[in-house]
């Protein structure tokens, strides 16, 4: 997850406020020791799960600017996903059908 958030966030030219995993490794060694073999903790996980929330809404409005500018392409080769980005919710929810 965390490497596909990075990705696209490079793509879409978004500001990635998500520590790389090292990091975020290195942050927990330091709060919970070398004692246990855990190298993720879920607390550790749940103090970004807020910053993943935010990134997601911006990465489904980058994809839907892209999918806008290649509106002929999808309609052609697949207008369900067009229409499901679409109708993504500027919060990030998602369409219910």
């Amino acid at each position: 997850m965390h490497r596909n958030y990075s990705f696209l966030s490079a793509y879409f030219a978004i500001d990635n406020t998500i520590p790389s995993l090292k990091q975020l490794k290195n942050r927990s060694r330091e709060k919970f020791g070398d004692k246990h073999h855990y190298e993720l903790y879920e607390h550790d996980l749940t103090e970004w799960v807020g910053e993943f929330e935010k990134l997601t809404v911006e990465i489904i409005k980058g994809l839907k600017l892209f999918l806008d500018g290649e509106l002929p392409y999808w309609l052609t080769v697949n207008p369900t996903v067009y229409n499901y980005v679409l109708n993504i919710k500027e919060n990030g929810e998602l369409p219910y059908w």
